[in-house]
């Protein structure tokens, strides 16, 4: 199977949490960029963990990846999402599309998205318990 390439929009603590999937299996996951607000933070970033940074959305999109993970802050995921939506990627949302359910946004999310990412989320769960399995 091809590995799955992935940017991350975002940069908080919960956005390690992806580059570390795709440092212990490297042979399915490839973190293209972790793309950060500032400078600093992707500097940062990229001296800390050795994550590949950018601070442009466009240099992002020319990486040309399978899905996005938006792992930004609640008041903001909604928005972005459906900004990367709207440009014709997979979004897996670290916490929910929307603050409400009712939200047009969560409507869109889910119609738009859902059945790809709860694939993946399968996938994820399944390559991880045969990577625990194998190095019992």
């Amino acid at each position: 199977m091809a590995k799955l390439r992935f940017i991350v929009v975002g940069s908080g603590w919960r956005s390690l949490f992806y580059w570390r999937i795709a440092q212990a299996l490297p042979e399915r996951f490839e973190l293209c960029a972790m793309l950060c607000r500032t400078e600093e933070k992707a500097e940062k970033m990229h001296r800390e963990y050795g994550v590949p940074v950018s601070t442009s959305a466009e240099q992002c999109i020319a990486l040309h990846p399978d899905f996005v993970v938006v792992a930004v802050n609640k008041a903001s995921i909604a928005a972005v999402s459906t900004e990367w939506l709207a440009r014709g990627f997979a979004v897996l949302s670290e916490t929910p599309a929307a603050l409400e359910v009712s939200s047009s946004v969560m409507t869109t999310c889910i119609g738009w998205c859902c059945r790809p990412i709860l694939f993946r989320m399968r996938f994820v769960k399944q390559v991880m318990e045969e990577r625990i399995v194998m190095s019992s």
